[in-house]
């Protein structure tokens, strides 16, 4: 029996753990920096794209691109943080806001 190879018996490995107790350490050593890295990205408040400027014909828009599809323009504005779907061809420019 090796150590850190999974023995489902219970009995001893050489390390000193069962393998259920070796199983449990891997899975506490992998989940809990995820679940850290997770919560950290949920309390930040920061956007990690750059705020732009959409001019539209008709307005505005300071916001940060989701995702830019052929047709459509999904963005989450800067002001409110509202998810908006805008029509490609209604968007005149886009720069970065500075």
């Amino acid at each position: 029996m090796r150590c850190g190879v999974p023995d489902w018996s219970g009995t001893p490995s050489p390390c000193g753990a069962t393998g259920a107790g070796r199983i449990t350490l891997w899975l506490l050593a992998f989940f809990v920096p995820l679940v850290a890295v997770l919560l950290g990205a949920a309390v930040v408040d920061e956007v990690w794209v750059p705020e732009e400027r959409v001019e539209l014909r008709d307005e505005v828009v300071y916001a940060y691109v989701v995702q830019n599809g052929s047709q459509f323009l999904t963005v989450l504005t800067a002001d409110t943080r509202e998810k908006r779907v805008l029509l490609s061809s209604e968007v005149v420019s886009r720069t970065e806001a500075s």
